[in-house]
């Protein structure tokens, strides 16, 4: 996870870019292997601390599409190396 401790280079482009669309879009930010194992971990710790028992056709519209679990990363060691990087933090 190598990329997490690096910075992530923006050029002067995509920063005007966001100054006039208030949005931008980052490529490669994280590698595939990267997605890959923190799509894991984060479905693993998601799984574990889901509470909802109802079965789908019981939930409303909005628990029907969401399923929210707070601050995973102050459970997690590796979901706290994801958020708490210093990539992330610089391209905030």
């Amino acid at each position: 996870m190598n990329n997490l401790h690096q910075l992530y280079p923006i050029s002067p482009e995509a920063k005007a870019f966001y100054q006039e669309n208030n949005f931008i879009k980052l490529k490669q930010v994280l590698s595939p292997e990267e997605v890959a194992h923190f799509n894991e971990v984060i479905s693993a710790e998601v799984q574990r601390k889901n509470t909802q028992e109802k079965p789908m056709e019981e939930r409303d519209t909005y628990s029907k599409a969401f399923l929210q679990i707070f601050n995973l990363w102050t459970e997690s060691e590796e979901v706290k190396e994801l958020v708490m990087s210093k990539r992330l933090a610089q391209i905030a």
